[in-house]
């Protein structure tokens, strides 16, 4: 029998960082293949003019199927699956060029520069060949280790690479910061464009990015689920319906209001957008206050993704999950895709 409790922990460990992915002309998506029971994802590629699915991948292997974030570069697309095995599939079709089994549980991959990395239970972070899918046999194939109890994934960032893990955990993996490796209770975290910025424990932290020396840290509210940055303000999103903003190079608060629960957040232009049910609360970034609500039927289903003038938000309505696509100014649809059935993802 699956663990079961194990596999929700997991499923909800990864929902954290499993976004939809906007690249070139493609939106990844992640939808449900039936309406359950069980965890059984699909990821699904789709036109970014159109909304028309070009592809799927995943679906009821067994009746708990999940997949990982994704990666993508020129020609494929990266996936895990909870089978123990990386797979890449060919962009343009969504057919497998070649699959990694490593059956040790889910491998969760990024792109770091040249290189396809992957982290794997129980404690390993991997170099891969991307055009063969196998583990690099070199001195620089295993990157960090962990503890074996904890489950990680990699976010890159420029030149560096940072992992973090299930006890909260964030580690700098290249080496480059010559006197911080980690930082703990890392909730929510999010880069500008000479900083990190990271919640956790009541607080938010910047962090310079090229030597991980701490440039400020201030009392935040607790519980930060969400952070975004424009390089000007750090906004953050509490789990108890508060969202703050910060100066980011002093960290002094400049506003802070209720809002209500908010499942999501997105930063475009100076403003930010609230993914919340039945609709897209849009925020002026500088003052806090309401300058538009995005009317939309449902509630909300991962995180909505600002990009090119577009807004992408995911809606479960029952018996279906919808993929919109709207202006970030508001106004008439773009389109819509359905993704799946109201499945337990």
């Amino acid at each position: 029998m699956p663990d079961f409790q194990a596999l929700a922990l997991e499923a909800e460990f990864l929902s954290r960082f499993r976004r939809t992915l906007v690249s070139g002309d493609d939106v990844f998506a992640f939808g449900a293949s039936d309406a359950g029971p069980g965890f059984n994802d699909l990821l699904l590629c789709l036109d970014r003019g159109t909304g028309k699915r070009r592809w799927e991948f995943g679906g009821r292997e067994s009746p708990f199927d999940i997949l990982s974030p994704v990666c993508a570069d020129e020609s494929a697309v990266y996936v895990g699956r909870n089978n123990g095995v990386l797979y890449a599939l060919r962009r343009d079709s969504g057919t497998e060029s070649w699959r990694l089994a490593r059956g040790r549980g889910m491998c969760v991959p990024a792109l770091h520069g040249s290189d396809l990395v992957v982290s794997e239970p129980p404690a390993s972070v991997l170099r891969v060949d991307r055009a063969r899918g196998r583990v690099l046999d070199d001195p620089r194939a295993t990157l960090h280790q962990i503890r074996e109890n904890l489950r990680a994934l990699l976010v890159p960032h420029a030149s560096l690479l940072f992992q973090v893990a299930t006890d909260g955990t964030l580690t700098e993996l290249t080496q480059s910061w010559p006197t911080r490796a980690w930082i703990a209770s890392a909730d929510a975290f999010t880069f500008g464009p000479a900083a990190l910025f990271v919640a956790g424990s009541g607080s938010v932290r910047s962090f310079d990015l090229g030597d991980g020396e701490e440039l400020w840290s201030t009392e935040g509210p607790p519980e930060v689920r969400r952070l975004e940055t424009d390089g000007r303000m750090v906004w953050a999103l509490a789990a108890g319906g508060t969202i703050g903003a910060l100066d980011a190079l002093s960290g002094e608060a400049r506003w802070s209001r209720k809002i209500g629960t908010a499942s999501s957040m997105a930063a475009w232009k100076g403003r930010v957008y609230l993914d919340m049910n039945a609709k897209v609360v849009v925020l002026d970034g500088e003052t806090g206050g309401t300058v538009g609500e995005i009317a939309l039927e449902g509630a909300p289903y991962g995180a909505v993704v600002a990009e090119g003038g577009s807004l992408f938000v995911a809606r479960a309505a029952e018996p279906e999950v919808v993929m919109h696509c709207v202006p970030v100014e508001g106004g008439r649809e773009r389109w819509r895709a359905r993704i799946g059935g109201y499945g337990l993802t």
